[in-house]
């Protein structure tokens, strides 16, 4: 039974539309909008890989934060495992809603600027991986 993962649909998605179409492609402005969809397909790719595990960290990272900053934050609607990513997005976006009302009252907080360093770090695979491509 053949059943590839997304990893794999998405890179000869990718790999076909650069080898088969981009090629064809002679128009100026058009071969400009193929690269940034190849590159916005290669940011896909990455976010799907690593945006789940690295989501699911950075909430629990940030419910840390807000707990030692004596913020309240909402119940976790994730467990031991990485759930399906709209699960972390809830989730995120519910974290998030309670950093930013922590930041109104207390902005450059050392403890939230140590917290946004991290996100990124842990955001910057699918951030470098995304724009490997040819640039229009």
């Amino acid at each position: 039974m053949l059943r590839p993962t997304l990893d794999e649909v998405l890179g000869n998605v990718i790999e076909s539309f650069e080898t088969w179409l981009v090629p064809e492609i002679t128009e100026p402005y058009a071969l400009s909008v193929a690269q940034t969809v190849g590159n916005l397909l290669r940011h896909v790719r990455a976010r799907a890989g690593f945006e789940p595990e690295a989501l699911w960290h950075d909430n629990a990272d940030l419910r840390q934060v807000l707990d030692g900053l004596g913020v309240a934050a909402p119940p976790p609607l994730a467990d031991q495992c990485y759930p399906g990513l709209e699960v972390l997005v809830n989730e995120a976006m519910e974290l998030r809603e309670a950093l930013d009302a922590f930041v109104v009252e207390h902005p450059g907080h050392p403890d939230v600027l140590a917290y946004l360093a991290r996100q990124l770090q842990r955001q910057r695979p699918w951030m470098v991986e995304a724009w490997s491509g040819p640039r229009r």
